[in-house]
């Protein structure tokens, strides 16, 4: 009985995680160039280490031992720059 119920509560779960059609897809939050110029105005202007690190996370999708390995830093140094990038973008931007 306890399997049952068990594998009938998985069927129910199991179809809250199914995908609905819809006519359009949601926004996504990913931010494109043309989209939002002063975003990258933004961008532009954080610091050399900064601006490449989080461009390659999220522009080329790079893991942060990718991007160490691309400037030359540890893995650890590469999620603190994107890290601090990302801070700094929040704060400006949500001055404009």
């Amino acid at each position: 009985m306890t399997i049952a119920h068990r594998k009938a509560i998985d069927q129910i779960r199991a179809r809250k995680r199914n995908p609905v059609p819809t006519e359009r897809l949601p926004e996504t939050g990913v931010v494109d160039q043309h989209s939002d110029p002063a975003i990258w105005r933004l961008v532009r202007e954080l610091p050399d280490k900064q601006r490449t690190a989080t461009a390659l996370r999220y522009a080329l999708d790079l893991d942060y031992a990718a991007i160490g390995l691309a400037m030359g830093t540890s893995e650890e140094a590469a999620r603190r720059n994107v890290h601090e990038g990302l801070k700094r973008l929040r704060v400006e931007f949500a001055d404009e």
